[in-house]
C-alpha cells in the first residue's frame, strides 16, 4: 500500500524545516522555511522521504571548489521524495508520484530560480535540495520510480549508483578483460566495485586508508587493501599491476587527493586509463610526467559519469530488482533533520556508513 495515498493538489500552508548553510567551516543550521504561495515555471514541489549525505556536501561546506558566492543556501543532491505540486507547465512528472531526486539533468525542463524565503530572509537553492522536509526543484531532477526495492535505499540512484556506474561505462568504457583498480572505498568506490561485475570485470583490487572500510569491502568478496600512497606500495598492489601485463589497467579514483592521484598515475603504464571521480581541492594542481600520455595513457574526469537520469536510474533500479547487483553493500546510519551535523561530522571521522536522512515519520 502506499505510504501517502492522499493526492496533494495544492501547496501547503506554514512553514517547514531545513538544513541551512549560512557560513563556510561552520556547522549547518535548522530554519523554517515559507511554503511559496505559487510555483514558478518548471518547478515541482516534493515531499522528501529519506536522504542521503554525499561526500560533496562536506566540499560544499568547505568550500572545497573555490569562494562560495551563494550563501546562506540549502544543501543535499539525492533523495526519494513524493510529488505534491507541479508548476502549470511540468508535464513529466505528477502529483503523488514517487520521485528520485538527482543532480545530474534528467527529462524536463529547469526553473530559473529556486530561492525560498524564511521569515524574511532569502535562502539560495538550486535545482537540486533534499536536507529539507519539503524541497522546490526542477523538473528535470526528478524521475519517476515505481518499485518494491526499499525506500531508504533508492537515494543511491541520485548519485553513487549512477555515477560508478557511468564512470565505468561511458568515461571509462571499461571491458571484461581490463583490471579495475579502485582508489577510496566509500559509496563510490564501493559501487565501482559492485558494478564492474555487470561488464564482466573479474579482477578487482580496492584500496583505502581506513582499516574499516578495507575490511567491509572484504567482508563482501572484494580483494582490499589499506594504503596511504606513501613509501613503496604493498606488494598485493604491486602483484596486481603487474600481474596479466598485457591487459588495460583501469583506474577509478574516488577520493580526490592529489597526492593519491599522482602515485596512482605511475600506475598506468603505457595504456592504462584513471577516471577522476573524487574533486580535488579548488587551486591544488597535480604534477605528472606527460610521457606515458603519448604512448596511450590518459587520464579523464567524470561529470556525473555522463548519466541520463530518466534512462539509467529506471534501468539500473531494474537490475537491482532482478538481484543481478547488490544495491545493499553498505551499512546504514539514521539521523533525523536535527541531527545532520552529527552526521556530517561521522563522515569526517570516516565512517564507512552511509548516512541518511530520516525527513518523514513513516
Amino acid at each position: 500500500m502506499d505510504i501517502f495515498p492522499m493526492i496533494r493538489s495544492s501547496i501547503p500552508t506554514g512553514r517547514f524545516n531545513a538544513a541551512c548553510l549560512f557560513k563556510n567551516h561552520a556547522p549547518l543550521e535548522i530554519v523554517e522555511l515559507d511554503f511559496p504561495s505559487t510555483l514558478l515555471s518548471k518547478q515541482v514541489l516534493v515531499r522528501n522521504i529519506f536522504s542521503s549525505i554525499c561526500g560533496s556536501q562536506l566540499g560544499e561546506i568547505d568550500a572545497k571548489k573555490g569562494p562560495d558566492p551563494y550563501l546562506p543556501h540549502l544543501l543535499g543532491h539525492e533523495a526519494v521524495s513524493e510529488v505534491v505540486a507541479v508548476g502549470d507547465d511540468v508535464t513529466e512528472v505528477k502529483i503523488g508520484e514517487r520521485v528520485i531526486l538527482h543532480w545530474m539533468k534528467g527529462k524536463g525542463g529547469q526553473a530559473e530560480d529556486h530561492s525560498i524565503f524564511s521569515c524574511g530572509t532569502r535562502i539560495n537553492a538550486g535545482p537540486i535540495t533534499t536536507f529539507s522536509e519539503f524541497s522546490i526543484v526542477s523538473e528535470n531532477r526528478c524521475t519517476p520510480v515505481d518499485t518494491s526495492l526499499p525506500l531508504e535505499l533508492l537515494p543511491l540512484f541520485g548519485c553513487s549508483v549512477t555515477t560508478a556506474y557511468g564512470a565505468l561505462k561511458n568515461d571509462i568504457g571499461i571491458r571484461p578483460e581490463d583490471k579495475l583498480l579502485v582508489l577510496g572505498l566509500g559509496p563510490l568506490g564501493m559501487f565501482s566495485l559492485e558494478l564492474s561485475k555487470l561488464f564482466g570485470v573479474s579482477r578487482t583490487l580496492g584500496i583505502d586508508i581506513q582499516i574499516e572500510k578495507v575490511e567491509k569491502a572484504e567482508s563482501l568478496g572484494f580483494a582490499s587493501c589499506v594504503w596511504g600512497f606513501e613509501g613503496k606500495s604493498p606488494d598485493l598492489i604491486s602483484s596486481f599491476i603487474e600481474a596479466s601485463s598485457q591487459s588495460r589497467l583501469v583506474v577509478v579514483e574516488t577520493t580526490g587527493s592529489i597526492r593519491v592521484i599522482e602515485r596512482a598515475y605511475e600506475f598506468l603504464g603505457s595504456k592504462g586509463q584513471m577516471v577522476l571521480i573524487g574533486v580535488s581541492p579548488f587551486g591544488k594542481k597535480i604534477l605528472i610526467d606527460p610521457m606515458p600520455l603519448h604512448f596511450g595513457a590518459g587520464i579523464v574526469g567524470s561529470f556525473g559519469g555522463q548519466t541520463i537520469p530518466n534512462e539509467d536510474i529506471p534501468f539500473l533500479i531494474s537490475l537491482a530488482e532482478k538481484s543481478k547487483f547488490r544495491l545493499n553493500i553498505l551499512e546504514n546510519d539514521y539521523f533525523d533533520l536535527s541531527d545532520v551535523n552529527i552526521a556530517i561530522g561521522e563522515m569526517r571521522r570516516g565512517s564507512s556508513k552511509k548516512k541518511i536522512l530520516r525527513l518523514q515519520n513513516l
